[in-house]
């Protein structure tokens, strides 16, 4: 009965461990499909045609920002979050990106933009069944160790303005 019992435990243990794997890699997937339209620069990189990757909420503080800005004026949101920055090399940021699961939903990609300095992004994704969206990006300022959460950020500099 032991035997059959201990069994049953590394079985469990097994499908669950399959199970654990299968999720990280499901959000590894996400966050690498985000970077795939940045390899081809004829290819369309607004957050907004993506929305099925990303929370209501995410994609609310977009809108909140583009509502809140005046035609051909530049809103809070002056640069792209998924790349942290205005311009990266398609090239080198599709050789240089690494995706790696750091823990529970918390998700970073770092990559190589125009030189050899490393760009850390880190996301945060709400997971429902099986199924993770972004739902915030934490992105390292220039010269910091820390990292700022892009929606509390965006809804900060819209609320001043």
């Amino acid at each position: 009965m032991n035997k059959y019992f201990l069994a049953i435990i590394v079985a469990s243990l097994s499908w669950s461990a399959i199970a654990d794997n299968t999720n990280h890699m499901q959000k590894i997937e996400l966050v690498k499909s985000v970077y795939k339209p940045y390899f081809r620069s004829a290819n369309n990189t607004d957050v907004f045609a993506m929305p099925n990757k990303f929370t209501q909420d995410f994609l609310s503080v977009l809108k909140e920002d583009q509502n809140n800005t005046p035609d051909d004026e530049v809103g809070c949101i002056g640069y792209d979050p998924i790349i942290n920055g205005q311009d990266w090399n398609e090239t080198l940021l599709k050789r240089s990106l690494k995706v790696k699961v750091l823990s529970g939903n918390k998700v970073e990609a770092t990559f190589l933009q125009l030189g050899n300095e490393v760009t850390r992004v880190q996301y945060i994704l709400q997971c429902v069944k099986n199924k993770c969206l972004i739902d915030d990006i934490f992105l390292q300022l220039p010269d910091e160790t820390k990292f700022s959460s892009f929606k509390q950020t965006t809804r900060q500099c819209i609320a001043e303005n």
